[in-house]
């Protein structure tokens, strides 16, 4: 039997990737804990409850930290580790593992989270490269993976007494006899109730629909999907809004709103913005999409401002049907056409106009300000007019923002996540394709053949870091249009090494 489960968080839970978040932010684990309780285990502890900084060699304040995770463990002998991690957070997976393993060499670790994917990569060479789960299991960072959603760790703990050998679940992998065993990807644990991160500052953050159609091969979200019962998530927001006074709420969704679901939302919302004292501010992440089609767009609209999703992230990501087809770039699982960029634009822009006037309408009645968030994708596949004009795009959307309404464009660069099909596509033109702790959002990992566009990658990390500082969302467009005339000038020497993560921006 297992004596006591500990949750690691490894995230950084809205601080920085400097830091290890508190796990009680990290919706994934907080799930794990509510599947648990369903099914009627109570001995499971979130860590750390504060949290810690990194740095590259290792955990500042490790002591503390070692100290903490004795503590939660307390008198127990048979314990279960879960840690979970992304890809940008992977080097401090690396950290809490090894502190587990020195702490607890007898425990049980399983690791989990959107880094760990099963995947056959082999270069034009025959090169085979190992997939996370090898890596993880094969080095004894875990004794076991989970991929997918979490219902093979609550079998793991509920059903099989932490037996790795007796666990058939999809999405459960470990060694045995020198063989990784274990097959797919693991559901949606059931729960009791909707799970939901600590509030802090009146804002509680919760996901109650999960799945996208488009299939992106940029995309690492691809666990499947799932939804929670409304009556679940009604009764639970309901109760939680009334009892810590919640204002604001942050759908995580990674899909909201389409046609097949839009009614889902329509009733969850509709009953609880029909009292005032579950009435929040909400924001929420919204495909592009969905603002071409007129009469669609005049729908969701509504249905925004009268639920007030006043915080908006649109995932424009690229403007060319060039580099929509090189990255995969989909819409309903079909390569995203000009065309169909060039309506997600003038969407946008048709979006962002109505919702500004309304605001700007209803300001004598009540103080309410919007926000719009845009995200871009610079990729190894840019040519120096896509740039241009993505910036160009970038400071158009940027200009539109009025008294009461913010547009903010943001980019990232684009990284080759495990399980993607990006990172099989292009493994031949991947820096190191095991090298995990230099790949994520503020590495380029893309090799020099594909030209001064990966030049320019480095030139816009640059502009990322110094984002660190404040910079204004007009200085960042500045930034970009000198990284954009640098990258492509031919003038930036290639650097003899490859860029790496700077721990002490």
């Amino acid at each position: 039997m297992v004596d006591k489960v500990v949750l690691v968080n490894t995230l950084e839970q809205g601080l920085d990737y400097l830091h290890i978040g508190a796990a009680d932010q990290n919706l994934g684990l907080v799930t794990i804990v509510e599947a648990l309780h369903t099914q009627g285990y109570r001995d499971v502890e979130l860590f750390p409850d504060k949290p810690y900084e990194v740095t590259p060699n290792g955990i500042v304040e490790e002591n503390s930290f070692r100290e903490s995770l004795v503590r939660s463990v307390g008198d127990a002998k048979n314990v279960v580790f879960g840690v979970s991690t992304t890809t940008d957070e992977y080097y401090k997976f690396l950290f809490v593992t090894k502190v587990v393993r020195e702490l607890f060499p007898n425990a049980t670790i399983v690791a989990g989270g959107p880094h760990f994917a099963r995947e056959v990569l082999i270069d034009s060479k025959g090169n085979r490269y190992k997939d996370p789960i090898e890596i993880a299991l094969q080095e004894q960072l875990a004794d076991a993976v989970v991929v997918g959603h979490a219902q093979p760790f609550v079998d793991f703990v509920v059903k099989h007494d932490g037996k790795l050998s007796e666990v058939k679940s999809p999405g459960f992998y470990y060694m045995s006899e020198g063989k990784i065993r274990g097959r797919g990807k693991g559901k949606y644990p059931k729960v009791s109730q909707l799970p939901y991160v600590k509030p802090y500052n009146r804002l509680i953050r919760t996901l109650i629909h999960d799945g996208c159609a488009n299939g992106c091969d940029y995309c690492s979200i691809n666990k499947g999907s799932f939804n929670i019962a409304p009556e679940i998530v009604i009764s639970t927001l309901e109760r939680v809004i009334k009892e810590q006074e919640i204002r604001f709420l942050d759908l995580s969704d990674s899909n909201p709103f389409k046609p097949e679901t839009f009614k889902f939302y329509q009733e969850i919302f509709g009953y609880l913005d029909g009292n005032d004292a579950t009435r929040t501010i909400k924001s929420s992440l919204i495909d592009p999409s969905l603002v071409v089609d007129p009469k669609q767009s005049e729908e969701l609209m509504m249905f925004l401002l009268r639920h007030l999703f006043l915080t908006c992230f649109f995932g424009r990501e690229c403007i060319t049907g060039e580099v929509a087809s090189k990255i995969g770039a989909k819409l309903r699982g079909k390569p995203k056409s000009q065309e169909q960029l060039d309506k997600e634009r003038e969407g946008l822009r048709d979006f962002i106009s109505f919702i500004s006037q309304f605001l700007e309408g209803i300001i004598k009645y009540e103080t309410l300000r919007g926000s719009v968030c845009i995200s871009y994708i610079f990729t190894p596949f840019e040519t120096e007019q896509s740039v241009v004009d993505t910036i160009k795009e970038m400071e158009m959307f940027h200009k539109m923002s009025s008294t009461q309404l913010t547009v903010d464009p943001i980019f990232t660069v684009l990284s080759p996540y495990p399980g993607t099909r990006i990172r099989a596509k292009y493994i031949d033109h991947i820096v190191d394709p095991e090298d995990f702790v230099k790949l994520g959002v503020r590495s380029n990992v893309w090799s020099y053949d594909l030209g001064a566009s990966v030049v320019f990658l480095d030139e816009a990390l640059d502009v990322l870091e110094k984002l660190r500082e404040d910079y204004s969302t007009s200085q960042m467009i500045k930034e970009l249009k000198l990284a954009a005339m640098r990258g492509f000038s031919g003038k930036v020497k290639k650097p003899k090494h490859r860029r790496e993560r700077n721990f002490y921006l």
